[in-house]
């Protein structure tokens, strides 16, 4: 589903807060500040496989985001300047991107972002674990400029237009392909911002590989801390440490990658025919019943529910 909003469709007095609260629905809970006299902008949104992309064009304003709780489970937003002039503040750190650069914003810290006048970005956001990167090294490379001319930047910013214009076009197998690839470039596209870390210690090491080894296992109903484990030739306590280090548990961390991929999977008009079972199985998740508790204890919302107002109908969705 492709959702365009378009701030001139509202009288001009109601703009501010009614572009406040796109802003929110979109993204996070975050504050917005125009810095003009009136509100402008437009913002095209869509989902390709378990990545966002939002292409946007923005007034001269300020939006300044709150710490998203459950860092370890939440999206990561991938900022490309297309036109005009981009200011990310996080972290201690600040960034100004000019048209081709790009930078990371991390979900669990507070970041402030500065548009220009007409600038243009597209934002991907994705799990941590698809560009490789543990939470402290998300923390790490935050709000730091990767430039234009770095090669793997540039195949990216190449990709998105197309990308961009082909949202909702493509198959879901497309997806799934075109959704690998954006990864891996990103991912790419920050190795030099990565390479220039220190060399994690072994038990950030173990965190790191066993987060991506959870993003690619999710479907499997077996996935938990003992596999994961054996995966890797180390106790589960072992395992446990690792997690345990950075405030996190594994089981936690597969709920929460499973609960999100299939809260991507219901707003999707594409699978609109499959079941609310169907897609919890397909992320590992067969008591149907505890998926359902699950899923409203941490979207406030049934999947029922969530699914009808999402797709804007009442599809076949029976549990069965």
């Amino acid at each position: 589903m492709v959702t365009v909003i378009d701030a001139e469709q509202w009288p001009a007095a109601a703009r501010p807060a009614r572009w406040q609260d796109a802003l929110c629905d979109l993204y996070a809970p975050l504050w917005f500040t125009p810095l003009g006299s009136a509100v402008r902008g437009r913002i095209t949104v869509g989902e390709v496989d378990r990545l966002r992309v939002t292409h946007s064009i923005m007034g001269a304003s300020t939006l300044r985001s709150r710490p998203v709780r459950g860092r370890a489970a939440a999206p990561v937003t991938v900022v490309v300047s297309l036109a005009g002039s981009t200011t990310l503040r996080q972290g201690g750190r600040e960034t100004h991107l000019m048209p081709g650069d790009l930078a990371l914003i991390d979900p669990g810290r507070e970041c402030t972002v500065l548009f220009a006048e007409d600038a243009r970005s597209t934002t991907v956001s994705l799990p941590a674990g698809l560009l490789g990167l543990t939470p402290e090294r998300v923390s790490a490379v935050s709000a730091t400029r990767v430039a234009a001319s770095d090669p793997a930047a540039a195949t990216t910013v190449g990709m998105l237009k197309p990308l961009v214009d082909g949202l909702g076009v493509l198959t879901r197998r497309q997806e799934e392909r075109v959704a690998d690839a954006l990864a891996h470039l990103l991912g790419a596209s920050l190795t030099p911002l990565v390479e220039q870390l220190p060399q994690p210690d072994r038990v950030t090491g173990l965190r790191h590989s066993a987060l991506d080894y959870v993003e690619r296992h999710l479907g499997d109903p077996g996935l938990g801390p003992v596999t994961v484990a054996a995966h890797h030739h180390v106790s589960v306590r072992q395992l446990q440490r690792a997690f345990e280090e950075a405030g996190q548990t594994l089981t936690a961390v597969i709920r929460a990658r499973r609960l999100a991929a299939a809260r991507a999977a219901l707003a999707d008009p594409e699978r609109a025919e499959e079941t609310i079972t169907d897609i919890a199985v397909q992320y590992g998740m067969t008591d149907l019943a505890g998926f359902s508790r699950r899923f409203h204890a941490a979207f406030g919302v049934a999947p029922r529910d969530f699914r009808r107002r999402c797709l804007g109908r009442s599809p076949e969705i029976a549990a069965g």
